[in-house]
């Protein structure tokens, strides 16, 4: 396929500079679009995006045809030890290709698991509609529930630490022993469906695919107690069935064991040699089962992770958007996207123009930044572009 090639590998924390920032401030003046995009900085697995070039594009008009192959390297994916006396892990690479046309993800590659290839691909499919629906409803709210900012903060993001974890401990299930990848294991299922950005991500990103906005609090506490991933996924379920998704949420659902995530965290299994055995309520699972669920889980947060960052690299240079209007009545109000150079989509401003705020125009400012980017911002409020880390 003709088009630029552009990699992404793993990026190292470089102190406070690295922490993200929530904020909303005012100020525009002139405005930066020069620049290419190449490198995507991610964190944990490489990617690479073969993208068409964007030569001659007018910006505010609609955005040239979306990345269409993503490569993903699989740490994990493995069946996970047969048995007792087994520690072979299986690694692997993964390409998996989207048909622009469709949205249809192919895999491509045979080195990852039967078991985890099968699930990444069906994962794939079933929330790459929830993403794209979103995105082609109001791209305004569809960048805020990607940026997913909750007020003025200098806060680090969870969700980042959920995407440097995973692959960390994937890394290290292939150098331990086989009883030691059980545990292992079994902590990486609990934190994935424990992980709460997944689930405000997917929700916000359903509500707007159906015309709703943005919500900084999906999923609020009940009775001052946290709500269980078994309930988020079913009211994920019946707001895809609301905004016609049905079925983009079953996977998941099939995937989740409430059971096994309680025996994880509260210590209250054993593993033999044929099966993990839990305590309360007492039940067994044969290693082939266990293998599955594990494999499941982690195909979710792979698809999910790679998804979140595949769509925000769809907005590889700053453009206008058009703004809601529950957002503002303004006459004429226009947002541009915030890009960082190589990743995507990192916030959100107006697009007035000097004199249009002289005349009483409001500012409005809504970006996820660096420490650094929020620096220069606050020395050029009028900044759209900034520089790859």
């Amino acid at each position: 396929m003709g088009g630029n090639v552009w990699r992404t590998i793993g990026r190292k924390l470089t102190g406070t500079d690295r922490s993200d920032s929530q904020c909303a401030h005012a100020g525009a003046r002139g405005v930066r679009t020069d620049g290419c995009m190449c490198e995507q900085p991610c964190i944990g697995r490489r990617l690479v995006h073969r993208v068409r070039a964007r030569e001659g594009m007018v910006l505010l008009g609609p955005r040239v045809s979306m990345p269409n192959v993503l490569h993903v390297a699989i740490g994990g994916g493995r069946v996970l030890c047969d048995a007792m006396d087994s520690n072979s892990p299986r690694d692997g690479d993964l390409q998996g290709q989207r048909d622009p046309a469709t949205g249809r993800w192919t895999l491509l590659g045979s080195s990852a698991s039967p078991v985890f290839r099968e699930a990444l691909e069906l994962q794939l499919n079933a929330l790459d509609p929830v993403f794209a629906r979103a995105q082609a409803t109001s791209d305004f709210e569809f960048i805020l529930s990607l940026l997913r900012v909750r007020g003025l903060s200098f806060a680090p993001d969870p969700y980042e630490t959920t995407l440097r974890a995973i692959p960390l401990i994937e890394k290290i299930l292939g150098q331990v022993d086989a009883e030691a990848e059980k545990h292992l294991a079994l902590w990486m299922y609990g934190h994935i469906f424990e992980a709460d950005e997944p689930y405000e991500l997917l929700a916000n990103l359903t509500a707007v695919a159906g015309g709703g906005r943005y919500s900084m609090d999906r999923f609020p506490p009940r009775n001052d107690r946290r709500q269980s991933p078994g309930e988020k996924i079913r009211q994920l379920q019946q707001m895809a069935t609301i905004n016609n998704l049905g079925g983009a949420f079953d996977l998941l659902s099939k995937a989740w064991d409430r059971d096994l995530r309680n025996a994880a965290f509260h210590a209250d299994y054993a593993i033999t040699q044929d099966c993990l055995q839990l305590g309360s309520p007492f039940k067994k699972y044969a290693w082939d089962d266990f293998n599955n669920l594990m494999n499941r889980a982690l195909a979710y947060h792979v698809a999910h992770s790679s998804l979140f960052k595949f769509f925000i690299g769809t907005y590889r240079e700053p453009e206008i958007i058009a703004v809601p209007a529950a957002f503002s009545t303004a006459p004429g109000v226009r947002a541009w996207v915030m890009v960082r150079e190589g990743y995507g989509a990192v916030g959100i401003k107006d697009a007035w123009s000097p004199e249009e705020i002289r005349r009483g125009q409001i500012p409005f400012h809504i970006a996820r930044l660096s420490a650094e980017e929020s620096r220069m911002a606050t020395a050029d409020p009028g900044r759209v572009l900034f520089p790859r880390e």
